[in-house]
């Protein structure tokens, strides 16, 4: 245990406690920089029912085409993507958060809905929304792991982390899986006239 607190930098007498509530959590993953972990590459490769929201989806996409895109001709998967609406009133929050000018994040947007559409099978595979609300995360969540990484204000390509089990009875994956459908229900597809 004292190997363990020197590591971790935890006093001895809390580590049991945090174990503990990570496992309540169904926490069993937390990393610096989502691009020390590939488990999020499996995941979206195997699951049936994958779940993305995102702001602009650009960097998602841009790093995992092969795997996205394969999935797309998958008649046995699904896909459902949640990006940030073009008429969003949020949407000057992202552009001051990236840096960007309006019609270059709009675009950015449009860019992604027209690659997963450009690529989907005509089976109905494939669901792609705009929502209106504020998002201050990134999450990827499959049917085994969720897999969240909190935004920081300024564009950043080194994001945190965290991977959450489906098989923690009352974890935060549930919970991650039901506000992410809610916010599905709550989105309208997306359409090209939305990006003129």
């Amino acid at each position: 245990m004292e190997e363990i607190s020197q590591l971790t930098g935890l006093p001895f007498e809390n580590f049991p406690s945090v174990i503990g509530d990570c496992q309540r959590a169904g926490l069993v993953l937390v990393k610096d920089n989502f691009r020390e972990d590939a488990s999020v590459l499996e995941e979206m490769k195997t699951t049936r029912d994958l779940m993305v929201v995102m702001n602009d989806g650009r960097g998602w996409l841009d790093q995992n085409r092969d795997i996205v895109y394969g999935r797309l001709r998958d008649p046995d998967k699904l896909t459902r993507v949640v990006l940030l609406h073009p008429a969003s009133p949020f949407l000057e929050t992202l552009i001051r958060k990236n840096g960007k000018t309006r019609a270059t994040q709009i675009e950015e947007i449009r860019r992604s809905y027209e690659a997963l559409e450009k690529h989907a099978a005509s089976d109905g595979h494939l669901d792609v929304r705009g929502h209106f609300g504020f998002n201050g995360f990134s999450l990827t969540m499959g049917d085994r792991y969720a897999f969240v990484s909190p935004y920081f204000f300024n564009e950043s390509g080194a994001l945190p982390l965290l991977k959450f089990s489906s098989r923690a009875e009352h974890g935060l994956y549930h919970r991650l899986r039901a506000d992410a459908i809610e916010l599905f229900d709550v989105a309208v597809p997306l359409k090209p006239e939305d990006f003129q």
